[in-house]
């Protein structure tokens, strides 16, 4: 290293390199400064944004949790309201089961009675026709014609009777 020169070898491209520095610094200085100037002013104004679209986030959150309350609480009134309405409606189609019930049994009661009561009656007038046929039978045997016709003028005169009293 005899041969060396120190001040073209070692101190002149270091202070090449600080005067190009120097240089750049004073010459780059203002267009750079502008530069980030300008990207922190649309730092600063898309922080803003973000803000703001953070609140107004945070503020459709809350009202979207306020409403999903709201429609939770409108469902839990929805569901009594129906859970009444089937009751309701349960208990009138029992009301109106009975009431069909009870007419139909009076209806049936009504319907038995009616026909016993024209059991009944058929029953006496057959038992008549064949009593008054066996007595009829049993007269013409034992009572003779002209008995026969002196009941028959008694009874019509009885039966003259009442109609002149009438």
């Amino acid at each position: 290293m005899e041969n060396f020169d120190w001040y073209m070898g070692a101190i002149v491209p270091y202070v090449n390199f600080v005067v190009f520095l120097v240089a750049g610094y004073f010459l780059f200085r203002k267009p750079v400064r502008s530069l980030f100037s300008g990207q922190r002013e649309s730092f600063e104004q898309m922080l803003k944004e973000a803000a703001a679209a953070k609140e107004a986030a945070a503020l459709e959150n809350k009202k979207l949790k306020d409403q999903l309350g709201r429609l939770d609480g409108e469902l839990e009134t929805m569901r009594q309201n129906a859970e009444k309405a089937v009751s309701e409606e349960s208990r009138v189609m029992v009301e109106n089961a009975e009431k069909l019930a009870n007419h139909m049994t009076s209806e049936a009661s009504r319907i038995a009675e009616a026909e016993v009561t024209k059991a009944k009656t058929e029953l006496r007038e057959e038992i008549v026709r064949n009593l008054t046929a066996a007595v009829a039978g049993k007269i013409k045997g034992e009572v003779s014609l002209d008995q026969q016709h002196q009941i028959v003028k008694s009874r019509v005169q009885y039966v003259k009777s009442l109609n002149t009293e009438v």
